[in-house]
């Protein structure tokens, strides 16, 4: 009764490693940082790396501020994808979690990593016994200038989005897709779009990472707005359902863009480079008539205006790969990089089982 009193909350301690608890809040958020994982692989991964740093204390290994600091700072450039999952409050977290990270690979450096090679007979027998997983589709190398229409509409789908999405506190996502959804294809199963890797989501649906399992997130693509439910995460997959509101854009503002489009185009041909996005895309990962546009431009070439919902985009063909399977030579580095790390990890757990007698540790879920 007196805890009730003084409002003392005492928060869930889901695993321990000597004196230090690690409580489902911290798991909460270090989860962020793994997008698509379970939280028992995260759990996992967090009480291993605890373990090996006891190992690595043991071996007088020491980790500087400035080491984690330039760790961070690599991560951050490498993979800047890495912003949208840390929070600003959750910097300091991440580069805790760094520090344990860091301590296990000087201890590998130090003690183990002699003892870990690749021998290239490994790789060859790899890749011959792998030969038709490595097809890589056909890609474009691209430039592209986007012109967004019909604002309006946009802002209208999103209130309406908000104001959906607010009716779940009484109503099933279900029961609101079979109202709301323009997607015909989805709408009487729920909105389910199935299961997919996460890495291969859309870019305009990367946001997806950081929303709860069972929760809601309100999203824009080309052709509309979408409400994305998170119903479960595995190993890097993610199963998703929506509510697609279409966008419904008028003829004139069409008309509109596509003048201004054409006047783009004209002036680009001509030498004027507007300000474009330079990217590479995957024949597997676009849809069938953009793959056909591309497909029948010539390198140096410019598309026609192409109308996508509430988007008009004229692309320019910089390159193009044809697909086909490499050869071991091209990929050999990749090959090497992959096992090289299956390694290190097989060595990591036989550290992890060495140290356990020593080292007293409970998960507690």
């Amino acid at each position: 009764m007196l805890f009730l009193i003084l409002g003392i909350t005492f928060e869930r301690i889901v695993a321990v490693v000597e004196k230090e608890p690690i409580t489902s809040s911290y798991l909460d958020k270090v989860s962020n940082f793994y997008p698509g994982f379970p939280k028992s692989e995260i759990l996992k991964k967090i009480v291993d790396e605890r373990i090996i740093y006891y190992a690595a204390i043991k071996e007088s290994i020491d980790v500087t501020d400035d080491e984690v600091n330039e760790a961070y700072e690599n991560n951050i450039k490498n993979l800047p994808q890495l912003l949208d999952v840390i929070k600003e409050e959750d910097v300091m977290l991440y580069k805790n979690e760094l520090k344990y990270q860091l301590y296990a690979q000087k201890l590998l450096g130090k003690k183990y990593l002699n003892r870990i090679n690749v021998r290239r007979e490994e790789l060859i027998n790899f890749y011959n016994e792998n030969r038709d997983s490595f097809f890589i589709p056909a890609s474009y190398k691209i430039e592209k200038f986007t012109i967004e229409i019909g604002k309006k509409e946009k802002d209208r789908l999103i209130k309406r989005a908000q104001e959906i999405l607010s009716r779940l506190k009484e109503r099933s996502f279900d029961e609101l897709a079979i109202e709301y959804s323009d997607d015909i294809t989805t709408k009487y199963s729920g909105g389910r779009l199935g299961e997919f890797y996460t890495l291969n989501l859309p870019p305009y649906f990367s946001g997806v990472d950081t929303i709860p399992v069972g929760k809601a997130g309100i999203f824009s693509s080309p052709e509309g707005v979408h409400i994305i439910k998170v119903n479960s995460r595995d190993k890097g997959k993610v199963s998703l359902s929506h509510i697609f509101l279409k966008f419904n854009i008028s003829n004139s503002e069409i008309s509109s863009g596509l003048n201004y489009a054409n006047e783009l185009k004209k002036k680009w041909a001509n030498g004027e480079i507007p300000e474009v996005d330079t990217m590479e895309l995957s024949s597997g990962l676009i849809s069938e008539e953009l793959k056909g546009i591309l497909e029948n431009l010539n390198v140096g070439d410019i598309s026609e205006p192409v109308v996508e919902g509430n988007t008009i985009t004229i692309f320019k063909i910089i390159s193009k790969k044809e697909g086909g399977i490499p050869s071991f030579e091209e990929i050999e580095d990749k090959l090497n990089y992959y096992y090289l790390n299956k390694k290190i990890e097989k060595e990591m757990e036989k550290i992890v089982e060495e140290m356990k007698g020593s080292v007293y540790y409970k998960i507690l879920e």
